[in-house]
């Protein structure tokens, strides 16, 4: 199953460091869980940069 976080470095709700320490996990278990960062934005457009990148995502999954 894959696993897929995100992290945007403006983002002052959710610490970048959180994304990173829920990644490790996955990878104790042998997944690749793939972080896609976001940028110097916010907690908001942070939100949105995922939900757009989740959308194209799955629809090339079939």
């Amino acid at each position: 199953m894959p696993v897929r976080l995100h992290t945007a470095a403006g983002d002052r709700d959710v610490p970048t460091g959180d994304t990173a320490s829920r990644a490790s996990e996955p990878r104790r278990r042998g997944a690749h869980p793939r972080v896609a960062r976001h940028g110097d934005v916010d907690h908001q457009r942070g939100y949105l940069g995922a939900r757009s990148d989740n959308a194209r995502w799955l629809a090339r999954q079939g």
